[in-house]
């Protein structure tokens, strides 16, 4: 049983200063961001499914942030989760957290590239269970668009309960269209993961 507080702090304005310096006087790139605060207390039996381990009250605090330049051609989104929860028992402070980065490019009406990374912090796979997505931006093509291929979706925390995982990843490419109705994607992707004890 937990009880939560939850706040939400939405932030919308435009870029007029720097935004203006780095495009063309006739395009003024829109910039959004979002923040939502969450606190969390509550009960776990065995938090980190160790062997004989006691159970422990904690608190929990947790950061969502959102960060969107929409240009003429251009599209950017950067966002973050960041999490620290605290036991009352001998468990001390864990923090788990993920950052992702992605960015668009229309070269031309038949040439797109697109780019995007990804860094988390991670223990026993707890992120996969929190509910840390943010809201969705508004794509940067026009209406019928053709859109990149999906990142990695490898996730090793399963596999590791009682350690901490960090893993760094990044895909980049271009999508090149052929006709209304076709298209070809050139892409690359890599990912890096190591472990230690928690």
């Amino acid at each position: 049983m937990q009880n939560s507080v939850r706040k939400s702090i939405p932030i919308g304005f435009t870029c007029v200063g720097l935004c203006a310096i780095a495009l063309p006087a006739a395009t003024i790139a829109q910039t959004q961001s979002h923040v939502d605060l969450t606190g969390t207390a509550g009960y776990s039996r065995n938090p980190f499914l160790l062997q004989g381990a006691d159970g422990s009250a904690f608190g929990r605090i947790s950061v969502t942030g959102l960060h969107s330049v929409r240009g003429e051609r251009s599209a950017t989104d950067l966002s973050g989760y960041v999490e620290n929860t605290t036991y009352l028992n001998d468990y001390g402070s864990k923090q788990v957290f993920e950052l992702r980065g992605n960015t668009r490019y229309t070269v031309s009406e038949l040439v797109e590239m697109f780019a995007d990374a990804q860094f988390s912090g991670d223990i026993g796979g707890q992120l996969i269970t929190r509910f840390n997505t943010v809201p969705n931006a508004p794509p940067p093509t026009e209406p019928g668009g053709v859109e990149p291929p999906p990142g990695d979706s490898f996730d090793a925390n399963v596999l590791n309960l009682n350690r901490r995982q960090y893993r760094l990843s990044g895909q980049t490419g271009a999508i090149v269209k052929l006709s209304a109705r076709d298209s070809v994607t050139f892409a690359g992707s890599g990912q890096y993961v190591f472990f230690s004890t928690i």
